[in-house]
C-alpha cells in the first residue's frame, strides 16, 4: 500500500526515535513541530527532507498522518490547537491517555503506543517491539497496523483501559525497577564497589523471569523468611528511612504472595 506523508509534533525522546525509525523503513516525514526550534532542527538534520515548523496550523501541509509525541499533560491542549488538512488522521503515542482525548468531529484519530523505554542517546530498534493500537475508524486502525508491520513491530489491538493497565504494569517492570537499580548503585558506591558487579545477576533475573514466570523465579531472604539476614540489611541502611520502609514493605509483599519456595 502507499503510505501517507507523516508529520511529527514534538521534539522529545519518542519524537526522535519515531522519526528516525519511520525514515529507516521508507516512510517520509514532511514536517516536525517544536516550540524549541534549535532542538527541532537538531532532529531534522538527521532526516531526509523534513522541514521544521513552530506553527500548529498544518492546513497547507502535504502530510495526512500526524503523530502527537508530547507529554501526556499536553496532548489534549495541543490537539485542540491543531489545524489539520481535511481527511487527515491524528494519532497520540501515550500509554496512559484515552483515545477520546484527541477526538475530533468528522476526523479520524488513533493511538500508536510503542511499549519501550526511550532515551535520546540510545538507538532502539522497533523490530519485534509491541506497539499498542486503537483507532476511531477501521481505516485508521488498518493504517496504523500497516505502519507497525512496516517497522517490523508487533501490533496489538487493545482498548484505552487495557492500555492503561499495560502502562501501569510497565511502570512496575521498568521505572520502579530502574529506581531500585539506582538505590543498589548508591549502596555499592558507599562501600567503593562498582555497580557492574550486579550485571550478571540482573541479566539472569530477567532471563529466568520469562523462562520460568515471575511467580516461579523469586528468590531471596524474604521468600525464605530469613529474618536474621533481613535485620542485618535494615541495620546497614542506617539513616536511609525511605529505603528501610521500601525494604520492609516489599519484603512483606513477597511473603504475602503464594511463591513456590
Amino acid at each position: 500500500m502507499a503510505f501517507p506523508l507523516i508529520s511529527i509534533i514534538g521534539t522529545g525522546n519518542l519524537a526522535q526515535h519515531l522519526s528516525r525509525n519511520f525514515e529507516n523503513c521508507g516512510l517520509r516525514i514532511a514536517e516536525l513541530y517544536g516550540r524549541n526550534l534549535q532542538k527541532a532542527k537538531a532532529i531534522t538534520s538527521k532526516l531526509y527532507d523534513a522541514r521544521v515548523t513552530s506553527d500548529l496550523d498544518f492546513s497547507d501541509s502535504e502530510a495526512s498522518l500526524f503523530f502527537l509525541c508530547v507529554s501526556d499533560e499536553a496532548i489534549a491542549d495541543i490537539a485542540d490547537e491543531l489545524v489539520l488538512p481535511k481527511g487527515s488522521v491524528l494519532v497520540h503515542c501515550s500509554g496512559a491517555t484515552p483515545l477520546e482525548a484527541i477526538a475530533r468531529d468528522g476526523a479520524a484519530y488513533g493511538v500508536f503506543y510503542p511499549l519501550q523505554t526511550f532515551t535520546a542517546s540510545r538507538k532502539v530498534s522497533f523490530e519485534g517491539l509491541p506497539v499498542c493500537l486503537e483507532a476511531s475508524t477501521d481505516e485508521a486502525e488498518l493504517l496504523l497496523e500497516k505502519i507497525a508491520i512496516k517497522l517490523r513491530a508487533l501490533p496489538y489491538f487493545m482498548s484505552s483501559e487495557q492500555r492503561l493497565c499495560l502502562h501501569l504494569s510497565a511502570v512496575f517492570a521498568c521505572n520502579f525497577t530502574n529506581h531500585f537499580y539506582r538505590i543498589s548503585k548508591d549502596i555499592l558506591q558507599d562501600q567503593g564497589l562498582p555497580f557492574q558487579l550486579l550485571k550478571h545477576l540482573i541479566e539472569e533475573t530477567a532471563r529466568k523471569t520469562f523462562d520460568l514466570g515471575p511467580e516461579n523465579a523469586q528468590t531471596g531472604p524474604a521468600l525464605r523468611s530469613d529474618n536474621a539476614t533481613m535485620q542485618k540489611h535494615l541495620s546497614l541502611l542506617g539513616n536511609h528511612e525511605e529505603w528501610k520502609a521500601l525494604y520492609q514493605k516489599i519484603s512483606s509483599d513477597i511473603q504475602a504472595k503464594n511463591y513456590q519456595v
